[in-house]
């Protein structure tokens, strides 16, 4: 789950489910990412956004400006 904040807080959680396969409440150690891009956060998506390139990229959206990540993960 991506979640952006208008105090510019932009946050990455892993989704987990229980047993029963329904999604669980969320717990502290569920959060994988935490940036401050320092402007509020107005829409956050992802996708293939850039061309010539299969990987999942992440579009933030701020007041005055579009920004394209790429997010990578150690195992």
């Amino acid at each position: 789950m991506i979640l952006g904040s208008h105090n510019g807080i932009l946050r990455i959680y892993t989704v987990a489910y229980s047993q029963e396969n329904y999604l669980r409440s969320f717990q502290p150690n569920d959060l994988l990412l935490e940036v401050d891009l320092k402007h509020p956060i107005l829409q956050v998506s992802t996708g293939l956004l850039v061309s010539a390139n299969k990987d999942i990229h992440l579009a933030v959206l701020q007041p005055r400006k579009l920004s394209i990540y790429s997010i990578t993960g150690k195992v």
